[in-house]
């Protein structure tokens, strides 16, 4: 309040463009008042919706905004303020260093890899762990992808865009409105029928994974093929074990991979702390080797 009484207005001005994605574009922007004037020096990503005129769209992009407000877990995405009645509607966000797709593209190009722990503890438990939250309050993410997880300056992981998920009692939902979610991570029953279960979710988990380990992303329909089920080969810092657990997670059959992602959970620890510890620091394998 200032010495009127009166409650100052604060307004967004627009820095950068950090994303663009279907429905919605997210910016990099500045807090100043209604006239203009800087208020601190902090900057945030504030993701606006772009097309006005779609009903449908204006409605997952409200649900988006109220599930991430609603919902709150140490890696998922944290919400400052939502203003769903603004004219476009946008919610604001801390901003992030960069997605997880980006740092993997990077790492591909100076040609590291991941070692299976650092990969497990750093990425796939904390995010796994934010995908156990969400299905405990009935949410089917249905686009689990590195593009979809933020790493902030720390390099801790964030699980963003719940803006095609479902929300189900029994995690299991038909897809009538919205894309299939990303084909090289989206559950081959998903492809086929567009319903989307708490299983399709622990497929992407698996696909993830394997990019982290091989720094391959995931090329056609692997999955089908029972006798050329994924592994990670070439690091020697991986378990076999390691090769069981990613052809669970992405088995083509949703029967046949784990029942939850807590499931999931309980063996890359027991990875974590008896198998990985032990193996050697990665050498790269030469090619006919793989």
């Amino acid at each position: 309040m200032n010495a009127m009484g009166v409650r100052p207005r604060y307004r967004y001005r627009k820095l950068a463009v950090l994303g663009q994605g279907g429905m919605a574009d997210v910016f990099q922007c500045a807090v100043v008042t209604e006239f203009g004037g800087a208020v601190g020096g902090a900057s945030y990503a504030v993701k606006i919706l772009r097309e006005l005129r779609d009903a449908e769209q204006r409605r997952r992009f409200q649900r988006e905004a109220t599930l991430l407000a609603k919902l709150r877990h140490p890696n998922l995405m944290p919400i400052i303020a939502i203003h769903v009645d603004a004219d476009p509607p946008f919610y604001v966000m801390p901003v992030m260093k960069e997605s997880l797709a980006d740092h993997l593209e990077r790492m591909r190009r100076t040609g590291k890899l991941y070692r299976a722990m650092h990969a497990i503890n750093a990425f796939l438990l904390p995010i796994s762990g934010a995908v156990e939250y969400l299905h405990g309050h009935g949410v089917v993410h249905r686009d689990i992808k590195p593009g979809n997880i933020l790493l902030d300056p720390a390099g801790r992981p964030f699980l963003s865009d719940l803006s095609i998920c479902h929300v189900s009692r029994f995690g299991q939902v038909e897809l009538t409105w919205c894309g299939m979610g990303t084909p090289r991570y989206t559950a081959p029953e998903t492809l086929r029928t567009g319903k989307a279960t708490f299983r399709s979710d622990i497929f992407s988990l698996g696909v993830v994974l394997y990019e982290l380990l091989t720094g391959r992303i995931a090329e056609g329909t692997w999955w089908t093929n029972g006798r050329n089920l994924p592994s990670v080969q070439h690091p020697t810092s991986c378990h076999p074990y390691v090769d069981e657990v990613i052809a669970i997670m992405t088995h083509p059959d949703p029967g046949r991979r784990y029942t939850s992602v807590s499931a999931v959970i309980r063996d890359m620890r027991v990875l974590s702390a008896n198998y990985l510890p032990l193996m050697p620091a990665y050498r790269r394998v030469p090619p006919e080797r793989l």
